[in-house]
């Protein structure tokens, strides 16, 4: 009877322990990018060539869904010239002929989300030469896809609980998001302005009941995405 009642208290114990002092986590993802919204980045600008020499300048863009992005390039004075892109980690994404000496170049490729380069690249055998161009890229209106690591929906939480905002992996070296406000019922306890999006909340001086707590991601234009969970 003795030990019934000592294996009965352990697993309550344990029980106690798990719920209240460990709480389980849950991620949360929301992509609010839309395809559809797209914007087109114009560049004018030109590139000086030395003789028998080559010159090169980059231009970025991020994005915030993945779609079919349309890059157009024209210049005057071309001899020789390519066009190269690459995603965050410097792969290789695409590039034009390197024997087409077209003024006119263009390039529709499949992309991911994040941040690409564009390098574009001129060659002259002879003499100098001033590459005169104009860069348009067609790609998505850019805003954050948002992951969250939230107390799952519903769990009871206790002492200090991490809440978090973070961006995708793949837009990890730029995050689109620019800041982070931390609701809890309604109230505004914390606005996080730099990454890690992280902040600790003390449960202790919150009343024992659950609670609606809400995240709400800043993008660069000022839009604002919520999460939401309750605990």
């Amino acid at each position: 009877m003795l030990k019934t009642k000592i294996r009965i208290f352990v697993v309550s114990v344990v029980i106690l322990l798990s719920v209240h002092i460990f709480p389980t986590y849950a991620s949360a993802a929301l992509n609010v990018s839309d395809p559809s919204s797209f914007i087109k980045e114009k560049y004018d600008d030109y590139l000086y060539i030395p003789p028998v020499g080559f010159a090169s300048k980059e231009h970025y863009f991020v994005m915030g869904a993945p779609a079919n992005v349309k890059i157009e390039f024209f210049g005057s004075g071309v001899h020789a010239l390519r066009l190269f892109v690459e995603n965050s980690y410097e792969s290789l994404m695409g590039s034009t002929n390197p024997y087409n000496r077209d003024n006119f170049k263009t390039l529709d490729l499949d992309l991911k989300p994040g941040r690409h380069k564009i390098r574009i690249i001129g060659t002259d055998v002879f003499s100098n030469v001033f590459l005169f161009y104009t860069l348009a890229i067609n790609h998505p209106q850019p805003s954050p896809i948002i992951e969250s690591l939230i107390p799952a929906n519903g769990s009871i939480v206790s002492r200090i609980v991490k809440l978090g905002v973070y961006s995708n992996n793949d837009m990890a070296e730029n995050p689109l998001i620019s800041s982070v406000d931390v609701l809890v019922d309604n109230n505004l306890v914390e606005t996080i302005m730099f990454p890690p999006f992280e902040y600790n909340w003390d449960t202790s001086i919150w009343p024992n009941q659950y609670h609606a707590i809400e995240y709400r991601a800043y993008d660069f234009l000022g839009r604002y995405y919520p999460l939401n969970t309750n605990v």
